[in-house]
Order: structure tokens, then C-alpha cells, then sequence
């Protein structure tokens, strides 16, 4: 530490008279020349930083006064004060600043932002954030705010300042900010981060239908500690209702935690060109879309393949199925070339594990010639989201199913079927067959039932009829 005695007052004529600042300088030998002492990276005992200067007056040559006062924070805030989505009551806020530190002096290093409640302003929570903004500089600075969990939800007013210096609130120049806490989110909120990564097996940025394809994302969480099943989805571009389930990535996450995510698997889909997609699965059965799709987009070009041994032409297996019970359908290909190899027909989760195989056995199928594999399995595989995966093999080699979009089939596992509007036969979907039940229902040809009497009038007649074609139709 170095301590100035005997300052001169006396500055002479070349100083003009009037207010001044007195400037810190050294230099180390004769010889060198003299440098600016800035002030030092530190705060005293008040949490103000040091200076290396004084505001001072002149008159007749000679100096009158020194202002000690500190330096203090002159902040404008060039974007919205606000968080970047919705903000859950002990939830996480995510603030993106674009900031000017106008201060020649003053570096921020712990930026504070502060809740004030619109209904009550004696109702203020804050929350530090350590940051390095230099003096005269613009900079973007990323804001994670844990919100405490005695803060209510409600509406509440946002500032900003320096620690040390609320009584120096940031200028913000796209008026005052208010948000909205929303009550407390039973589940994790999960947002992306950045976007989504993508490479073939063998590191290649290309990929084919069959190739080996590894996906990495990284997603933060907004709302309450808990599980989160991450499910990545590939949306064709030309015809957006054709949209795969990939993989699924299942974590628990605290709140505030980001956590990268990752999936591999054989490509699937046919060729062509494909959006990735994220959704999130939570322990309340609700599944909901990612709301950073659309600002990280990515889309991905899948060539053909070249190992095609089989193609799908139909499959038929019900949207769900009772534990314990019997799942019936059937899946029908078709060969290319001459098939003589197994074919596998599996059912797993979408985390691609557990489930098991519904069918297996060799599969002789001439070239250009359709057949028709007859399903019936006995499903014990615990309640939950299952996909349908179809491989064809000549002997230990694996081939790639083409039409991917005619084998492609989710089925939900449950402990009893749900109730279904229309549902008249049972197998958890409207259809014609549902059509044909109620019609001949009508026509006396087949005992009445409770789902056939859709109107709830007590009978089964034409407009139960005209409702089960409607829900059929989606109208």
C-alpha cells in the first residue's frame, strides 16, 4: 500500500481556474515514463470500489477542496428488462441484458436484480448475480435468477443495480418492466439452451436411412425438481404429419439445473428432409413442446439407403393394450430383391429399452411378392409409451426397412383401456369397425351396449350413428 503526503495546493497558472479532477500517476524510475494509477479491484469496508481519482476546485492557481465522493455505476440497460419465458413461483428466470456501462471508472462485477411486488412494494426479493462488465464498454450478460421459495407468485416490478449501489438503478430504456410469477409448476419446465448437435457414428455431418446417428442437446429447468423424460422427434418438412418419435432421454433435474442429453440409434425415417423437434414428458402424463424450437431450428437431409432388405407396407396394431392381455395385429412387407432371413418385430420404450420381441422368425419372400405377418403376443411389459421396431437380417447382417412411414407405430401400454367417445368395440380408437357395431346395433342385429348409446338418450339409433362417423372423421 502506498500512502501521498504534502500534496501540493499550489498548481499554477497552466491550470485554469474552475473545477478539476486530480488524477493518481506514477512511474517507476526517472527514466520511465508516467502511468495512470487506476483504482483499485476492490470495494472498502462500505462495499464502494476505490478510485484513483479526486473532483477538486481551482481559484488563483491554487486548490481549494477535494470531493472524495466514489465513483458510482452508470448503467443503461439496451434491451427489455424482463426473463426470457415464463417465470414459475420457485421456479428459475433466465435474463439475456444487453447492458452500456457509461462509467469511466466503475466496473460491474455483482449485478442485482430485484423483485418488487406491484401489490405491496415492501414485498422486495433480490438476487445477485457475479458478472465482469468493464468501465465504457457494452456487453450481453446472462442472468440466472433461483427465485427464493418464500417468494409468492403474483405480479412484480423489475430493477437493477450494481451491489452497493441501489440507490443507482440501471436506466432502462424500454420503459418499466413488469412480470408475472405464475403459481408454482408441479413439474420441470425444460427450455433448450442452445441448439441442437448432430453427427453420424463414424463423426460424418451426413446421414442415410439406417445409418448410426448421435444427437446431443443441452435444456435447463425453469420450474420444480423432478423427472423428465426428453423425447427428440423428427418432423418431415413437406408433410408435417409425418412426425417420428426417435429417442427418448429420461433424467431428474433441480430446479435451475441444465443438463445435457443424449440419443443414438439406427435412422429410421425415409429419405428426405426432417425437423428436429423436442417435447417433454413429465410424471403428470402430459407431453409439451419444446418453446425454443423455433428459436434453435434445425433441420437434417436423410439420403437413401443402401441396404434396403425389406419394405413395409402396412402394419395393424391397436393404440393401446392391457397389461397382462394379448396384443393382436399384423405387419406386411415386401421384398425388393429375393428375402430368405428373420425378421423382428420389437416393442420398446421410447428410451429404446425394456419392452421385448412380438415376433421373430425367418421370413422367405420372393421379389416384388407382399406378405402378411400375423401378431399375437402376450404383453407383461410395465404401463408406458412403447415403439414399434421392425428389423429384417440376412443371416448376422442387419438391413434397413424401407417405407418406414408404413411400419411406424406407438402404442400405450395401460392397466385398463381408457374411455373413448365412440370407442364402441374397444380398442381404445374410433374407426369404421365402431361404425359398423353401432349400425348393426341399430338394426337389432347385435345387443345394444352403453358405448353404442353415444347420445346418452337410452337408445341406440341414427344419431349415435351420425356421432360415431363424425368422431371418426375428426369433425
Amino acid at each position: 500500500m502506498a500512502k501521498f503526503y504534502d500534496i501540493p495546493k499550489q498548481v499554477g497558472s497552466e491550470v485554469a481556474d474552475g473545477d478539476a479532477t486530480l488524477w493518481m500517476v506514477f512511474r517507476e524510475s526517472d527514466e520511465a515514463d508516467w502511468q495512470l494509477m487506476r483504482y483499485c479491484r476492490g470495494r472498502d469496508s462500505r462495499g464502494n470500489p476505490y478510485v484513483g481519482f479526486f473532483n477538486t476546485t481551482v481559484v488563483d492557481g491554487c486548490i481549494q477542496n477535494i470531493d472524495e465522493s466514489c465513483a458510482h455505476p452508470d448503467v443503461t440497460i439496451l434491451s427489455d428488462l424482463l426473463p426470457d419465458d415464463e417465470v414459475y413461483e420457485q421456479g428459475t428466470a433466465m435474463f439475456n441484458l444487453r447492458l452500456r456501462n457509461n462509467s469511466e471508472t466503475v466496473r460491474l462485477s455483482n449485478i442485482v436484480i430485484r423483485f418488487t411486488s406491484t401489490a405491496d412494494d415492501r414485498v422486495v426479493f433480490d438476487y445477485e448475480n457475479e458478472v465482469k462488465v468493464y468501465d465504457s464498454l457494452d456487453e450481453t450478460v446472462s442472468l440466472l435468477v433461483n427465485l427464493s421459495d418464500s417468494m409468492p407468485s403474483g405480479e412484480y416490478r423489475l430493477t437493477a443495480f450494481e451491489k452497493g449501489f441501489e440507490q443507482y438503478p440501471f436506466e432502462q430504456t424500454q420503459g418499466e418492466a413488469i412480470v408475472q410469477v405464475l403459481p408454482k409448476a408441479e413439474t420441470p419446465v425444460m427450455r433448450l439452451t442452445t441448439a441442437v448437435q448432430w453427427r453420424r457414428a463414424d463423426s460424418e455431418q451426413i446421414a442415410n436411412q439406417g445409418d448410426n446417428v448421435y444427437f446431443a442437446l443441452n435444456a435447463r429447468n425453469y420450474g420444480s425438481a423432478g423427472n423428465v423424460g426428453v423425447i427428440l422427434n423428427l418432423v418431415d418438412v413437406n408433410d408435417p404429419t409425418k412426425s417420428y418419435v426417435y429417442q427418448q432421454s429420461n433424467a431428474t433435474v433441480a430446479q435451475g439445473e441444465a443438463r445435457t442429453f443424449t440419443f443414438y440409434r439406427k435412422l429410421p425415417v425415409d429419405p428426405g428432409t426432417y425437423r428436429v423437434i423436442i417435447t417433454y414428458a413429465t410424471d403428470d402424463g402430459k407431453i409439451t413442446a419444446d418453446p425454443n424450437n423455433d428459436t434453435y431450428p434445425l433441420t437434417i437431409n436423410i439420403g437413401e439407403a443402401s441396404d434396403i432388405f425389406l419394405n413395409a407396407v402396412a402394419i395393424d396394431l391397436p393404440d393401446y393394450v392391457v397389461k397382462g392381455e394379448k396384443l393382436t395385429g399384423s405387419l406386411t412387407l415386401s421384398a425388393p430383391s429375393d428375402h430368405n432371413g428373420y425378421v423382428y418385430v420389437r416393442m420398446r420404450q421410447y428410451t429404446l429399452t425394456n419392452g421385448g420381441i412380438l415376433y421373430m422368425g425367418n421370413q422367405q419372400i420372393a421379389q416384388g411378392e407382399e406378405k402378411t405377418i400375423n401378431i399375437s403376443s402376450r404383453i407383461d411389459f410395465e404401463p408406458g409409451r412403447y415403439l414399434i421396431m421392425v428389423e429384417a437380417r440376412h443371416g448376422s447382417t442387419e438391413g434397413t426397412v424401407g417405407n418406414y412411414a408404413n411400419c411406424y407405430k406407438l402404442i400405450n401400454v395401460v392397466t385398463e383401456l381408457p374411455t373413448v367417445k365412440g370407442d364402441v368395440t374397444g380398442d381404445g380408437k374410433v374407426d369404421v369397425s365402431d361404425v359398423n357395431m353401432v349400425i348393426n346395433m341399430m338394426l337389432g342385429k347385435a345387443e345394444p351396449t352403453a358405448a353404442a348409446d353415444v347420445t346418452g338418450d337410452g337408445t341406440v339409433d341414427v344419431s349415435d350413428v351420425n356421432i360415431v362417423i363424425n368422431i371418426m372423421l375428426g369433425k
